[in-house]
């Protein structure tokens, strides 16, 4: 029962009580009657117990934040008659919608609410309150019920994450392994295990002895990108970054990395929801990459320290978000 709407009611109705016994006119009378029938009323549109009404479980939905969508809402009654319940009303907190259902008086009832998540999330299951009352708000009855949601809520995409297409861009670098080029390198002697075809007849009939030709090998580097979310205001902001790298790039690696036990290579859009913040992540995981783009939301020490502990060889670049914010023009993310 609503505790204010009730204790006026009670008081209004004490002082009708007083009047129409201390003054036994037709008004008190009258009055008194009202608010007695109005009382009955409400009484008798409660008798329904909340506890038959139910919520279906939800099915799948993957969704960003920001990203407008309908999602439909199935609620039935367990029992064998209809049910009533001059108003019923869902309310749930992290999808923000409430629904009110006057008159409710059958068995099920579908409705679509418009949802627009505003957080980052893996919702397995959703906590609803289901709520009745009279047609007065002077009682009401209430309960919860945890439901299957299965709702996955990615972080936003963004498209001006184009520019920084640039950075990442596969660079080539000299190895003494990998596909040749047409750029000669040296001459060198044969060596036993040299191909026939690499031999230059010519300079080797002048040298009096075989002479083969080295030519420039080269490979391609393929980069990762490392997420290394220390704890900051703007985590979800550089999340948003590199997820949406993470959408429109196919050609590196990707990494993401919540803590020294929790980590992801090449993840799956659900590890994007799944994610949370640490205050220290720790230590990198072993990588064999050698091209690496660390994305961080801020430098803090414990970062720089784990940074320092990778190998010096290493093709190191760091992008916080300030760097993000200035250097590539990314605006409100």
């Amino acid at each position: 029962m609503n505790k204010l709407n009730s204790f006026l009611f009670l008081v209004i109705y004490s002082l009708l009580c007083l009047y129409a016994v201390t003054f036994n006119n037709k008004l008190g009378w009258i009055l008194l009657t009202f608010f007695t029938l109005f009382f009955l009323i409400s009484l008798i549109s409660m008798i329904s117990p909340i506890s038959k009404i139910y919520v279906k479980d939800l099915d799948e939905r993957i969704l960003e934040i920001g990203e407008k969508s309908h999602l439909k809402i199935e609620i039935e009654s367990k029992g064998k008659i209809k049910v009533f319940y001059p108003v019923l009303v869902l309310e749930n907190a992290v999808l923000s919608f409430q629904k009110i259902l006057p008159l409710f008086f059958k068995k099920r009832e579908d409705f679509v609410i418009e949802l627009i998540p505003n957080r980052r999330g893996a919702y397995k299951t959703l906590e609803m309150t289901i709520r009745s009352s009279d047609l007065f708000g002077l009682r009401y009855k209430e309960k919860n019920q945890s439901i299957k949601a299965n709702l996955f809520v990615l972080p936003h995409f963004l498209p001006e994450v184009m520019n920084l297409l640039p950075l990442i861009k596969l660079k080539e670098e000299k190895w003494r392994f990998g596909e040749s080029t047409f750029d000669l390198e040296k001459l060198r002697t044969y060596q036993k295990g040299d191909s026939v075809k690499q031999i230059d007849w010519k300079i080797s009939s002048k040298k009096q002895t075989l002479i083969v030709k080295e030519y420039e090998q080269v490979k391609s580097v393929r980069p990762l990108l490392i997420f290394y979310g220390v704890r900051s205001f703007y985590y979800e902001q550089t999340l948003a970054v590199f997820y949406s790298l993470y959408q429109i790039i196919d050609d590196v690696d990707f990494l993401l990395i919540e803590s020294e036990t929790k980590y992801w290579f090449n993840p799956s859009i659900y590890q994007f929801c799944e994610i949370e913040r640490s205050d220290d992540p720790g230590e990198f995981p072993e990588l064999e990459a050698e091209n690496l783009i660390i994305f961080t939301p801020e430098r803090t020490k414990r970062f720089e320290k784990q940074l320092d502990q990778l190998d010096k060889r290493k093709k190191i670049q760091v992008v916080d978000f300030t760097s993000l914010k200035e250097e590539v023009f990314l605006n409100d993310v």
